[in-house]
């Protein structure tokens, strides 16, 4: 018997940007999984059903610079390119609300569209708005970079009401849906 013990690969969670019309899309993976999500549920007046999911990251830029040759850019910026890229999905978001909001008024959805997913895991690709975003730079550098960062995100998980006929983001929604449907299947025991 060897020693070798068998240790599964572990995935990084990520943020991914999808834009109408184009294949690629922009992915934003985490440096470090965060150790918690937090998910609210909650069910409106009208009876429909609102999740919220929030979670912090950790962005530590020491280990870059223990080899600066292999990572200029940090040498240089420290986690600025990563806080900024943070900043931007808040920024989308809002430019979808805005954008959902025209589409439903006019029935368009032919204007250009982003779609923000968060990534946990193979069976969790959730279209999310992200809603705020609070960062805190905690270490710099000698020319005031941050190079240790915590960001505490909050999302809002996008339904079907809230996209207009046609949008990127409905296949999304509803493999979101048909996946929690079939865990919570598989959750309740067969008699």
């Amino acid at each position: 018997m060897s020693g070798a013990s068998f240790r599964p690969e572990t995935l990084s969670g990520a943020f991914v940007v999808i834009e109408r019309g184009e294949k690629s899309k922009r992915r934003l993976p985490f440096q470090y999984n965060p150790a918690r999500l937090t998910h609210r549920l909650r069910v409106g007046a009208d009876g429909s059903r609102h999740e919220t999911i929030e979670l912090t990251l950790e962005l530590d830029a020491c280990q870059r610079l223990e080899s600066p040759d292999d990572h200029p850019s940090t040498v240089e910026l420290g986690l600025l390119p990563e806080l900024a890229a943070l900043r931007s999905l808040l920024d989308e978001g809002t430019a979808q609300r805005r954008s959902s909001l025209w589409g439903r008024l006019f029935r368009s959805a032919s204007d250009a569209r982003r779609l923000l997913l968060l990534e946990w895991g193979e069976q969790r690709s959730v279209p999310v708005r992200m809603t705020s975003l609070l960062i805190r730079e905690e270490l710099f550098d000698p020319k005031l970079n941050p190079i240790r960062a915590r960001a505490r995100v909050k999302m809002a998980v996008v339904s079907g009401r809230e996209l207009p006929a046609g949008d990127i983001g409905r296949p999304h929604v509803k493999a979101h849906r048909e996946r929690l449907e079939a865990l919570a299947n598989r959750g309740f025991e067969s008699s």
